[in-house]
């Protein structure tokens, strides 16, 4: 952060932090602690059936330990922010890519499923200015892009401009339709769902399966009622199929250079994924 509080100009600052990500080790273990810690993670992963309960409660013990030090960490950066007379006019957001499963679908970290522990994530938002208030609409983490270009006064491409959180707005704010889609693909088996606040759509093309949770009874995702409700699902999965339509024609429309696509692959290495 040297420097930022000379800045003559607005900035943006990216912190990535890995802490809540396995295998959960904390500060202040010894080698053979996070050796135990890796082992009985892959252990998780790999043959999620073996766990027993005791184990369960040491990687959930584990998660939250590890929550617990982005959460010291996170205040460490805001007060670092408030020394340096940053704070007041910053614009903040945490969020996460994913979060992890414990069991509740039968296996452990993130596997290739889309029920709420994993895609459900937190999304804080701090706006300069603005009272604090919760959402409890439905948004997606595709709008926090086009929210901070416009809240720095950027110009907004077409198939962007209406996808902004409305920051300042005491209703929700929303440029999802009041639903998200999420989306995994695992060549070649594609899974995806549309998820309302109180319906949820899941489709596994691979299977050929279909699951409809009504999530103000079913918030764990237990029952799949999708015999029951056929006009629902058939609501969701139009709504669906017409948002991955909207991908597919925006995508196409795009177009990389060379130079774009060799600073996507440095910023993917860098970030280890390379």
């Amino acid at each position: 952060m040297a420097g930022l509080e000379t800045a003559r100009a607005p900035f943006f600052l990216w912190v990535h932090y890995m802490d809540p990500h396995g295998p959960y080790t904390a500060k202040g273990w010894g080698p053979l602690g996070k050796l135990r810690a890796e082992r009985l993670w892959r252990k998780a992963t790999r043959r999620p059936e073996e766990i027993s309960g005791p184990e369960h409660d040491e990687l959930w013990a584990g998660y939250r330990q590890r929550i617990a030090s982005l959460d010291e960490h996170l205040g460490a950066l805001f007060a670092e922010f408030t020394r340096r007379g940053l704070w007041e006019n910053s614009l903040v957001f945490v969020t996460a890519d994913h979060g992890d499963e414990f069991g509740e679908h039968g296996g452990y970290t993130h596997t290739h499923k889309l029920y709420d522990e994993l895609i459900h994530v937190p999304l804080v938002v701090r706006v300069p200015g603005a009272a604090p208030r919760r959402v409890e609409e439905v948004v997606e983490l595709v709008q926090v892009v086009p929210t901070v270009l416009g809240e720095a006064g950027a110009s907004l491409p077409e198939e962007l401009a209406g996808d902004r959180l409305e920051l300042r707005q005491a209703e929700a704010p929303t440029g999802s339709g009041g639903a998200s889609l999420s989306e995994a693909e695992l060549i070649p088996n594609y899974i995806g769902c549309l998820r309302e606040k109180n319906w949820k759509l899941i489709g596994e093309e691979r299977a050929g399966r279909e699951e409809l949770y009504e999530l103000g009874a079913d918030p764990g995702e237990r029952r799949n009622v999708i015999a029951a409700h056929p006009q629902v699902a058939d609501r969701l999965r139009e709504k669906w199929f017409e948002r991955r339509r909207g991908g597919v024609r925006a995508a196409r429309a795009q177009k990389l250079s060379a130079a774009d696509e060799a600073l996507v692959e440095a910023r993917l290495r860098d970030l280890g994924y390379l």
